[in-house]
């Protein structure tokens, strides 16, 4: 399968593929075409790590605007 686990990543973690590639410094067309086909492990551990990074950053925000609602 085309890189089902990163797909799943992104859309477990409530992702994009535009924010990934953002992250990345790549364009969502890029993101688009690399996972087309199987990634290299450096590739996906590329990728795994910058949804893994993003999603922190997501849950930090969250955190953070909880508190400033108290």
């Amino acid at each position: 399968m085309n890189n089902l686990e990163v797909r799943t990543a992104i859309r477990n973690a409530g992702l994009y593929q535009w924010q990934v590639g953002e992250y990345l410094g790549l364009s969502e067309s890029a993101v688009c075409r690399k996972l087309r086909k199987e990634l290299t492990n450096e590739e996906r551990e590329r990728f795994l790590t910058a949804i893994r990074e993003l999603e922190e950053k997501q849950w930090l925000k969250r955190q953070k605007a909880k508190r400033d609602n108290y």
